[in-house]
């Protein structure tokens, strides 16, 4: 997909899936690299304000939080909660980060 559309928000897409497959599969490592070529299409793309970049930010957060660096995780969380406040306001996702926040 990269090759033939490059860095768009299908391709950032595509890097989100792979980092959830890695991720649930237990390659905490392969899940975070991709998750985070992910944020940097969707940051370069989408701005650094916009709902997807929360998500990334909150996929990072829990691929973090899986590999034990609590605090790593927590500051990614909570980037990704100052975003959707701004962009969502309080909604379900915004509730999510909260909620990662307090584990």
């Amino acid at each position: 997909r990269k090759k033939v559309l490059g860095e768009d928000v299908d391709t950032a897409m595509s890097y989100n899936n792979i980092g959830n497959v890695k991720y649930a599969k237990g390659d905490y490592n392969g899940a975070l690299k991709t998750h985070e070529q992910a944020l940097e299409i969707r940051k370069k793309v989408l701005g650094e304000e916009h709902a997807d970049t929360a998500n990334s930010y909150n996929n990072i957060g829990n691929v973090k939080y899986a590999k034990g660096d609590y605090n790593g995780a927590l500051e990614i969380h909570e980037q990704a909660l100052e975003i959707r406040k701004k962009v969502l306001g309080e909604d379900v996702d915004t509730a999510m980060s909260y909620n990662n926040i307090g584990n």
